[in-house]
């Protein structure tokens, strides 16, 4: 069992002057792993409540107090693997009742071959959306701080009143791997916003239309040597309708290249 507490600071670059806590916002709460005994079945069970003095929605920007309630499954069977994992929001945002959940899945297997190790994968979610922003329920999920590169390094597309089905191919070699995936994403709620990778409201409500579009993506990633690794990411996004209906009719492109070196 561990419980945990974290107020966020803003950094200054280069300075170790960071603000010191204030309370504005916080994250609390108790994450319980249990595992099986040969290790290859394991549930995890959390409790975290996440209090805010300023959060923005697409209905409103206000004080926010939400707890998250969440199971997840996950292990391995043989060249299978799955990921599991479910969870209930509940609190308040203003003058609103908080009510949102998520449910996710992710499925792999892993194939020996010739030439190295190929791991097939499928993810879903399912992420709650506003269903009505004149009434006094908030329904839009907060994932509470996930990774900018939620769907990839382009960055374009938070998990906040999604569905997705992700699957991708990923080859293994000796000092290479290589990594292509498609996304197709659908508004959850047609009543609410697509939300950015921050968390934000990144596009508007502005129709009915639930569909937001396909990403395909590529990842070339060479270790070099123990201490130096290269690696291209690239991704590119068709608008769907929802985009199209909002005039956001241009296609993205995004290439990124990085080198890491461990030492």
């Amino acid at each position: 069992m561990e419980f945990l507490y974290y107020e966020p600071v803003d950094i200054n670059p280069f300075l170790f002057d960071n603000e010191t806590l204030n309370g504005n916002e916080s994250i609390l709460g108790t994450y319980n792993p249990f595992s099986s005994s040969t290790g290859q079945h394991n549930l995890d069970f959390y409790y975290l409540v996440q209090q805010r003095n300023e959060a923005s929605y697409e209905v409103a920007t206000a004080q926010e107090e939400r707890h998250s309630l969440g199971l997840r499954y996950f292990g391995r069977s043989g060249p299978f693997s799955f990921d599991h994992e479910g969870l209930y929001q509940f609190g308040h945002f203003g003058t609103h009742r908080i009510s949102a959940w998520t449910l996710s899945t992710k499925l792999n297997y892993l194939v020996s071959t010739s030439i190295g190790a190929l791991d097939v994968e499928l993810k879903s979610e399912i992420i709650s959306g506003d269903r009505d922003p004149d009434d006094a329920v908030l329904n839009t999920f907060n994932a509470l701080y996930p990774r900018g590169a939620y769907f990839g390094r382009v960055a374009q597309f938070g998990p906040a009143n999604l569905i997705d089905i992700h699957p991708s191919l990923t080859l293994t070699l000796k000092k290479w791997f290589f990594t292509v995936d498609y996304l197709a994403i659908w508004r959850a709620s047609v009543a609410d916003a697509v939300y950015g990778a921050g968390l934000d409201p990144a596009f508007s409500d502005t129709n009915d239309a639930a569909f937001i579009g396909h990403q395909l993506g590529g990842i070339v990633n060479w270790e070099v040597n123990s201490f130096l690794a290269l690696e291209i990411e690239s991704n590119y996004i068709l608008p769907g309708s929802f985009l199209r209906a909002s005039d956001l009719n241009n296609s993205l492109l995004h290439v990124v290249a990085t080198a890491e070196l461990k030492f």
